[in-house]
């Protein structure tokens, strides 16, 4: 599994549950759901901004490709 590089962990929690009641309000299943939020605060940990600019849902998928997560 490739290894996520900690820049900043300031807002990756806000991230997970970001991605969590995202993924909750499009219907995706539990599994699903903590996949997608483990690769949102991935990337906010990869980022040097409290928010990343590189958040979105194509960023995110991608990160959990990435990641072995899907």
């Amino acid at each position: 599994m490739p290894k996520v590089y900690v820049v900043n962990a300031t807002g990756a929690g806000d991230a997970f549950l970001a991605g969590l009641v995202f993924s909750y309000l499009y219907d995706y299943t539990i599994e699903d759901s903590a996949k997608f939020a483990m690769a949102a605060a991935a990337i906010a940990l990869s980022s040097k901004d409290t928010i990343s600019n590189k958040m979105t849902i194509q960023n995110v998928n991608t990160k959990a490709k990435e990641l072995g997560l899907c």
